[in-house]
């Protein structure tokens, strides 16, 4: 296929589209002046709209026609006038069927959410909803797909802007250092505190809601993600340990490193130790006993979940959505 050429194709839309119904017409009456009541045209315009095909067309005909000429009261196509009325019935349903499909986008309150498994069991509820209740008839598709792995915005992002997904829900480390995608706007949504997490009901674990780490008895390694995985909140759980000068109190590697946050919540219960974890992660676990969440005095840098959709849309069920979504903004406090 040759390269597409926009002025090319700028002057065949202009030329022979207007003149495709006329012809369609009149080869489905089989006479001038009925096709031209058909489309509002006067018969000797019907002749003249299939004269400017042919003239257009000419390098294809190579000398031939549209119509039989020896049929002068009929209009009787030829092969080649066959296979432009085809051509004008493939133009008919096409048309037909981007108007269905405008139709159906435009109204349509159907959101495909990409969006982590953590965001969607925390916040997805909450979002449906709230959805729901600007658009009674509302529906919130997740596909066949959620992300595991926190570190997953890369491929959020591709399926927003390649139209997969029509909004993501996710974070990203605060040390990422380039932008979303051209084309696509985030906002900053849900801002998570981050607690500390111990095994429950633990006779040692300290009083109160509140703790700092010199309070402590003794310092646990910390389960945490791998370094291999490289997420910014490793790195963070390091400074502040230094800060509060409690990296000098472990003798060997402080860090007991896994995969995911249920990995996290699964070593805690199994092998001890401590976390940090964003609140709405343990809000269940510290509900039940099984694990204890506590403020951290001084406290960690939040982690912040965004909201990411194309820049340019003109459906008002996304926009809908989004001030749904801005419903539930704010933070995520532990209220112990």
């Amino acid at each position: 296929m040759k390269e597409f050429d926009p002025r090319d194709f700028e002057d065949w839309c202009r030329e022979v589209l207007p003149e495709l119904a006329t012809f369609q017409a009149a080869c489905h009456y089989g006479n001038r002046t009925r096709a031209g009541t058909a489309v509002g045209k006067r018969g000797p315009n019907v002749g003249k709209s299939i004269s400017r095909l042919e003239i257009l067309f000419r390098s294809q005909l190579q000398g031939g026609s549209f119509i039989d000429r020896t049929e002068p009261r009929k209009v009787v196509p030829t092969e080649a006038g066959e296979e432009l009325v085809r051509f004008c019935e493939e133009v008919s349903t096409l048309r037909a069927k981007f108007l269905e499909n405008m139709e159906r986008l435009q109204k349509s309150s159907e959101i495909r959410l990409a969006m982590t498994h953590y965001a969607w069991l925390a916040y997805g509820n909450a979002l449906e909803a709230a959805y729901r209740e600007r658009r009674p008839g509302g529906q919130i598709n997740f596909g066949d797909k959620f992300y595991g792995q926190d570190k997953v915005w890369h491929d959020i992002e591709q399926e927003v802007a390649a139209g997969r997904s029509d909004i993501g829900v996710y974070s990203f480390p605060n040390s990422r250092k380039r932008e979303v995608p051209v084309g696509l706007a985030v906002r900053n949504w849900i801002e998570e505190e981050i607690v500390l997490v111990l095994p429950g009901r633990a006779p040692e674990n300290p009083r109160g809601a509140t703790i700092s780490l010199k309070d402590l008895g003794k310092f646990p390694r910390i389960v945490h993600y791998s370094r291999s995985l490289g997420f910014d909140r490793t790195a963070t759980i390091e400074q502040y340990l230094r800060r509060q000068k409690i990296l000098r109190e472990y003798r060997g590697e402080w860090l007991l490193g896994v995969n995911t946050i249920s990995e996290i919540k699964e070593t805690l219960l199994q092998k001890g130790g401590m976390s940090f974890l964003p609140w709405p992660t343990i809000e269940n676990e510290h509900a039940s006993g099984a694990l204890r969440a506590y403020h951290l005095n001084p406290p960690m840098r939040p982690r912040i979940m965004k909201i990411i959709c194309r820049l340019h849309t003109s459906r008002r069920a996304i926009a809908d959505f989004m001030k749904a979504a801005a419903s539930l903004e704010g933070e995520r406090r532990f209220p112990g």
